[in-house]
């Protein structure tokens, strides 16, 4: 009781469980699940951002019916559906010629199934389209932001200007051919933008598939 009144007070990390008269602390918990809430923290954000193009593009389009003087679903149909237009049976045919070796069918037993999967694309980039050109001349402004992850690394090996405000984390491996064939455009970019960019290093060894990467 003493214990866990002591961690309880000002100063002091709170405990989420004790061990044998040992604390282990929030941060301690923290740190131990922080690659599995990153992920959470993504998805959660990924899911977020479709939710919020949804409702912009619901905002965009009650406007624009609004402004045309008819309701969504009649705008919709109008630019969506009738202009996506009918598929028509040459492009039926080029589309089972595509893929006859997968469908692995007759066409004429596929021919309906074709052409409801041709009509569906037209109308998913009809739509795709007219909201696009809703977006654009719209003002939209997203202020929804993905989380960010503070990357660590060694101040002491820090190549170019240290206070520039631009700071590339290279993570790399020293058996890697892909790092190797970076490094002519890294050192470009530190070329180019001298004073604005600087390149930090972290030993990344995949010995997994490079066992000399050490």
């Amino acid at each position: 009781a003493a214990l866990m009144a002591g961690l309880a007070a000002p100063g002091f990390c709170q405990a989420v469980a004790v061990v044998n008269g040992q604390a282990i602390t929030d941060p301690e918990l923290a740190a131990a699940a922080e690659g599995e809430l990153r992920q959470l923290r993504r998805q959660e954000y990924e899911t977020k951002r479709s939710a919020l193009d949804t409702l912009i593009n619901r905002r965009l389009i009650e406007a624009e019916a609004r402004a045309r003087n008819t309701t969504p679903e009649k705008l919709m149909a109008e630019e969506v559906r009738a202009k996506a237009g009918a598929p028509t049976d040459a492009e039926i045919e080029a589309f089972y010629q595509a893929q006859k070796d997968r469908i692995n069918r007759p066409l004429e037993t596929v021919k309906p199934q074709i052409r409801q999967l041709l009509q569906q694309t037209r109308a998913q980039e009809a739509q795709d389209s007219f909201i696009r050109g809703l977006r654009e001349k719209a003002k939209v402004e997203v202020l929804l932001r993905p989380p960010k992850v503070d990357v660590g690394f060694d101040r002491a090996r820090v190549r170019g200007d240290a206070a520039a405000p631009v700071t590339i984390v290279e993570f790399s491996d020293f058996q890697c051919t892909f790092c190797q064939r970076i490094q002519s455009t890294l050192l470009e970019l530190l070329a180019r933008y001298k004073g604005k960019v600087n390149l930090a290093y972290r030993d990344f060894p995949l010995i997994q598939i490079h066992p000399r990467a050490h």
